[in-house]
């Protein structure tokens, strides 16, 4: 498994969310590009800041979906604890 370098400016993103309060997929996909544009080197998407619980699995997937498609990079990388002592890292 190849390792990503996670150096430099990560910011969390937060989802913006319609009148209905679903996530609005091209207001999220520009503030990404915003935030890459304004020198941001990564983007932690769907964090305490992001709504991430408040949102379903299918409404997760169909946000990075949005942001694949207006062309914004993705790169996963999760990280897991669970009694190790450091994160695994997930591709």
């Amino acid at each position: 498994m190849d390792r990503v370098d996670q150096g430099g400016v990560l910011a969390a993103v937060l989802t913006p969310m319609d009148e209905d309060l679903a996530p609005d997929h091209a207001a999220f996909s520009a503030h990404c590009h915003r935030l890459l544009a304004a020198g941001c080197h990564g983007l932690s998407v769907f964090g305490t800041t992001g709504e991430a619980n408040s949102l379903s699995v299918g409404e997760r997937l169909a946000a990075l979906e949005a942001l694949l498609e207006g062309g914004v990079p993705l790169t996963c990388c999760c990280r897991v604890r669970a009694h190790a002592p450091s994160p695994t890292p997930f591709s």
